[in-house]
């Protein structure tokens, strides 16, 4: 299924693993570069400014061409727009899998995603005007899911699990909007279950990509806009306001929505609990999910409820955060165990990756740093959440 050679891509995770155990000081920049030349890999733009560039240049490329066959379906005095879209989305699936992938070897360098975010847009677009006197917009839908679905699993990548994901709630959205009943009335509470069921599933496919992982970068993509989704399903100004775009439901003075007390519970509760859980299990993008979500809520609250002018409730937040991150930092300071304010000697490092890279080392013999250079700072320890160890978490 997958569109790349799994040798070169294990090779692509291998090297990753490999620097993060440079930068953890367990290898020198030598043995780095020996792995990178021993192992041939796919063409990755590490860079995001180059991983920008690229981009930009292959989006570009991908509009010319298409703009020529436009041309040339126009001088056919047969073709309309909904042509041109389709022709241009298969142009840019076959360079994709014929000159990107397979000939040129590249994943994630910028020139691989613009091809395929440009052929997703233009075939999801032949879909939308192949519909546009259709009642409704349930199978361009239910095509979003089904085909960013097979591109996320084909060409592990991220913006297409963001399209099956977009429309995977758009054809929930459409369908309680369109059944009616409880299902309209109690469209935020459906979102919610359809989401933590969704995540449940998440994790069981995390567990069956274990060893492989593959699909990790986009199944931790996933796992968050879940996150993201459920919170804002449940927020309070995202509740209303969507209560009357969708329903038509103008709220006269002085009236609320209805389950108003349990939404604005939700609306605190729900990022301090994330922020909970990410300290807990020491999950990083959770705790960012959780900041992020306390900071929409506390302007969710100033949106409807202004107790204090701008600028000294900007001013009393920060200060209270200062008081906040500098305590905590004191308290946190040399622990080794547990939460801690030590540095992170391996963000996100999975330790089956480790042992693999270390290795590799050791079978091809590379002169290694002395024992008193590789372990320096790297003293056994259980810490986690940035500590000395192998836990493989904050």
């Amino acid at each position: 299924m997958i569109a790349y050679k799994k040798e070169l891509f294990e090779a692509l995770l291998l090297k990753d693993e490999a620097r993060s155990l440079e930068k953890a000081g367990f290898i020198n920049q030598k043995q780095v570069k020996f792995i990178e030349t021993k192992l041939p890999s796919y063409n990755r733009a590490d860079n995001v400014f180059v991983l920008l560039g690229f981009f930009i240049l292959a989006g570009m490329l991908f509009l010319s061409c298409a703009g020529f066959l436009g041309f040339i379906t126009a001088l056919s005095g047969t073709a309309n727009n909904r042509h041109t879209f389709l022709l241009s989305a298969l142009f840019g699936f076959v360079a994709l899998e014929g000159v990107i992938i397979r000939r040129m070897k590249n994943y994630a360098n910028g020139i691989d995603d613009a091809f395929l975010i440009s052929s997703l847009g233009n075939l999801f677009a032949f879909i939308g005007f192949s519909l546009y006197d259709a009642e409704n917009y349930n199978f361009l839908f239910a095509s979003m899911f089904f085909i960013g679905l097979l591109a996320c699993l084909r060409y592990v990548d991220r913006v297409a699990a963001f399209f099956a994901v977009m429309g995977l709630y758009a054809l929930v959205v459409s369908f309680c909007m369109q059944s009616g009943g409880l299902l309209k009335l109690f469209l935020p509470f459906v979102i919610m279950g359809k989401t933590a069921a969704y995540y449940i599933i998440l994790l069981w496919l995390k567990k069956k990509d274990a060893k492989q992982m593959y699909y990790k970068g986009v199944l931790n993509f996933c796992a968050g806009l879940f996150t993201v989704i459920f919170y804002l399903s449940g927020n309070y100004l995202v509740v209303r306001e969507a209560n009357s775009l969708l329903l038509g439901n103008e709220l006269a003075p002085g009236s609320d929505i209805s389950f108003s007390y349990f939404f604005w519970g939700f609306t605190i509760s729900c990022p301090l609990i994330y922020i909970y859980l990410a300290l807990k299990h020491k999950k990083r993008p959770l705790l960012w999910i959780g900041v992020i979500s306390l900071a929409f809520g506390i302007f969710t609250i100033r949106y409807y409820h202004p107790l204090l002018p701008l600028d000294l409730a900007l001013l009393a937040g920060g200060l209270v955060l200062f008081i906040l991150a500098y305590v905590s930092m004191q308290k946190l300071k040399g622990k080794t165990k547990g939460l801690s304010y030590e540095s992170d000697r391996f963000h996100g490092g999975e330790e089956l990756l480790n042992l693999q890279a270390l290795a590799l080392i050791e079978k091809f013999g590379v002169d290694s740093a002395s024992p008193a250079q590789t372990l320096r700072g790297a003293e056994p320890g259980g810490g986690e959440f940035g500590g000395a160890g192998s836990g493989g978490g904050f």
